[in-house]
């Protein structure tokens, strides 16, 4: 895209508004995980939240660096992960998913899934999970949250014809016009 996709106007919002506003109605913490350079601006822009810089020399890219920063910060601590670029997800399929976590323990990785594939950027990832971003050879640098998500003991939650809509990714131009 070219940009800050968290910063990208939608439907008048920025792409990382909808995820905040859907996480407001939740009885949790919520935080920001930002590249450094990011940081000032999201720090003025939601100066009441705990934002994360990434860290910085951080063998990984995209989402697990972000997951990494979350991890360090609250190691004992189980998380919720949001992609910034999933503005319609409902607050009912974060429901279905926390009441999954809350009811099924033994797992380290709750997610949905479609088509027997993981969606795993709105997912719960527990600390144990968490902690493997810490061993490069559970997750080689270039090998992305799939890998990581194979050596893992995974709930997935099958996505219902209507759920599947809200997993839509804006990663282009043309993905934002077409909605």
């Amino acid at each position: 895209m070219g940009a800050d996709k968290a910063m990208v106007v939608w439907r008048g919002k920025s792409m990382v508004s909808y995820s905040m506003a859907l996480l407001q109605g939740f009885p949790f913490e919520c935080g920001l995980s930002v590249n450094p350079v990011q940081f000032p601006i999201y720090q003025s822009m939601f100066p009441n939240l705990t934002i994360l810089p990434d860290e910085p020399g951080s063998i990984y890219q995209g989402p697990l660096k972000g997951m990494l920063s979350a991890s360090r910060k609250y190691p004992d601590e189980n998380i919720l992960f949001i992609a910034c670029d999933l503005p319609l997800i409902k607050p009912e399929l974060v429901h279905r998913l926390i009441e999954t976590y809350q009811s099924n323990k033994g797992y380290e990785v709750y997610l949905f899934s479609k088509d027997g594939e993981y969606e795993p950027l709105l997912g719960i990832y527990s600390s144990l999970a968490l902690k493997n971003l810490d061993r490069p050879s559970a997750v080689p640098p270039r090998s992305g949250l799939r890998h990581l998500l194979r050596k893992l003991k995974v709930y997935s939650l099958d996505l219902s014809a209507e759920e599947r809509d809200q997993f839509k990714n804006f990663n282009t131009a043309e993905d934002l016009r077409g909605e």
